[in-house]
């Protein structure tokens, strides 16, 4: 690297020396504190190069001149492509938020990645210079913060990859390999993840969670685990996080060329299912770049599309064209699925029966339990009732005369066991037991009762 004045000319020469030195520090109220925008895979790989071009000892922010031949490793491509690619991605760091609170004015704050970018085709460079609003979390960093190789994450390939890393690191760093977090503010907050398609936590696991575990086990320097904590409830409520090193991480070059999204294995489809069968179904449809969409979207959008798509053959609807309806519903590059207004209206209702059906169950456990324990209580007083001679010939003698005549009217002069174990309950307790008349299980409560040998 050269200085000249306040910029930092980048040359191919300096990749071995930033392969072996290029460490990214950053404050941890920027890496927690802050909503980091999500970034697209050229993005992201250009603004973690320039944090690792950064010395954290540093007063100021400088201006980052970059040769064409060093930009095409950054984004693993030909230098033919290299501008489009770099007009295209600092587009989104000069455009895309990062939202936090100034701890010393408390004001919310919004900055951009980058303030300004200069680019020069003719002599084959690009400027780029970094907000000034970043300042106090990438300069003069004292105690708070946490730092990470370069060639640790610049290959992570997309945004949750990253700050999934980024906030294990941060709490590696504080010798928590341990930590919980909450739900709600992990995926909103912390990750950017507002779709409706990850509020089912299953499907938050299925297309983040275990994505980003693997993708950071293949690429980084640590592994983690995860569990859900229902906290005594139904409802995921948080997360439990556990890191440790990876034992496995290889010194690979600082910069590759960015693979394409593999597919889901096939030992991740469900029974039935394979990648041959897949495209067989897709070829089926006349669905056209067959090939390089595939190489898009993994296996599970597949599916998602096809269960879509099989739901309105179902009900009738008419696609002339199913290629291209298929087509039509694909999402950008790494984005979730978006189920079509029709099927989420249908789901949605399916949802609330079963929802019903389950509080139905729940209330139905929990007026049995009520009953049970009424059963009991009935039972111990029976007991009681019997030690003191006041129960004989299956009656209570110390019944009202009115009551005794209700009872006697209602079952009989002579009643049995169970009006007799009845007559206990109207007579001690009977707001409870008018109660669990209306829940219909006062019978269920009798019964226990003299199951227990009354």
């Amino acid at each position: 690297m050269k200085f000249i004045g306040n910029i930092v000319l980048i040359t191919g020469k300096d990749l071995q020396k930033l392969e072996e030195t290029s460490l990214i520090a950053v404050s941890n109220d920027l890496i927690i504190g802050a909503q980091w925008p999500k970034l697209t895979l050229d993005e992201q790989r250009l603004i973690l190069y320039m944090l690792g071009l950064i010395d954290k000892w540093d007063d100021d922010l400088k201006v980052f001149k970059i040769s064409v031949k060093e930009l095409a490793n950054v984004f693993g491509v030909r230098t033919k492509r290299i501008y489009e690619l770099c007009d295209k991605a600092t587009d989104g760091l000069m455009t895309k938020l990062i939202k936090f609170v100034d701890p010393i004015e408390n004001e919310r704050v919004k900055v951009t990645w980058c303030a300004e970018t200069r680019e020069s085709q003719e002599k084959g460079y690009v400027k780029l210079v970094l907000s000034p609003g970043l300042k106090p979390f990438l300069l003069a960093l004292k105690g708070r913060f946490t730092s990470w190789e370069l060639r640790a994450v610049i290959n992570l390939k997309n945004h949750y990859s990253l700050r999934i890393y980024q906030i294990l690191k941060v709490y590696k760093g504080l010798k928590q390999d341990t930590f919980e977090v909450d739900l709600t503010w992990f995926k909103q907050k912390y990750l950017d993840a507002t779709s409706k398609t990850y509020n089912n936590f299953n499907d938050f696991k299925r297309r983040i969670l275990i994505p980003a575990q693997k993708d950071i086990a293949a690429k980084t320097d640590i592994l983690f685990t995860f569990k859900a904590d229902k906290k005594k409830t139904r409802k995921v409520q948080s997360i439990i996080f556990s890191v440790e090193d990876n034992p496995n991480f290889k010194q690979l070059p600082i910069f590759q060329k960015p693979e394409p999204e593999k597919f889901v294995f096939e030992n991740e489809l469900p029974p039935g299912w394979s990648d041959d069968k897949i495209s067989t179904r897709l070829k089926g449809y006349g669905f056209k770049g067959l090939e390089k969409a595939r190489k898009q979207h993994e296996n599970l959008t597949w599916l998602d599309v096809f269960t879509d798509l099989d739901f309105h053959i179902e009900k009738g609807t008419k696609i002339a064209n199913k290629g291209g309806w298929i087509r039509s519903m694909l999402p950008e590059p790494g984005e979730p699925y978006v189920f079509s207004p029709m099927f989420k209206k249908e789901k949605e209702r399916i949802i609330k029966k079963e929802k019903a059906a389950g509080e139905l169950k729940k209330d139905k456990q929990e007026n049995e339990k009520r009953a049970r324990k009424f059963g009991v209580l009935l039972y111990e007083k029976v007991q009681e009732l019997k030690e003191a001679g006041e129960w004989e010939d299956g009656f209570l003698l110390r019944a009202q005369e009115k009551q005794k005549k209700y009872l006697k009217e209602r079952y009989t002069e002579r009643m049995g066991r169970g009006e007799a174990v009845r007559s206990v309950a109207v007579f001690y307790f009977n707001e409870e037991f008018q109660r669990l008349e209306s829940l219909g299980v006062s019978i269920n409560a009798i019964r226990f009762c003299l199951n227990k040998s009354v």
